[in-house]
């Protein structure tokens, strides 16, 4: 089986644990980074989580971006740790969010309410016919 390319998430928050979760099973990660100074030195789900300078010599395949920061993110790693650009990849926006469940109720309740209206304007049509 071949190994799993180790990864370093940048974020530190719930972008960073949305997407651990959502790539767990392809990744292996090593480390979380972030910014907030308050972090470093914590852990999160188990793995240490260090600065962006600390990040510039730590052994990993990949540095994902977990952020909604993620350019910004992206330019600090390229032109302040010179970290080359080709191991950061920047996440989608909404790969970092969970989707909320009220979004489900809402789009059901629209949808039930347009099957109802056609439902209902095609037996009133019918009933005229």
């Amino acid at each position: 089986m071949a190994t799993k390319p180790r990864i370093a998430l940048f974020g530190a928050g719930s972008g960073g644990l949305n997407a651990y979760e959502y790539l767990k099973c392809d990744y292996e990660l090593v480390v979380f980074a972030d910014n907030d100074k308050r972090k470093h030195g914590q852990m999160l789900n188990g793995f240490p989580i260090i600065s962006a300078q600390e990040l510039r010599d730590f052994p990993v395949d990949k540095i994902i971006v977990a952020s909604t920061y993620g350019l910004q993110i992206h330019r600090q790693l390229v032109f302040e740790e010179n970290i080359a650009p080709e191991k950061i990849i920047r996440l989608s926006v909404s790969l970092l969010k969970k989707a909320n469940p009220l979004y489900y109720v809402a789009a059901f309740t629209v949808a039930a309410f347009w099957l109802l209206s056609t439902f209902l304007l095609a037996a009133g049509l019918l009933h005229w016919l």
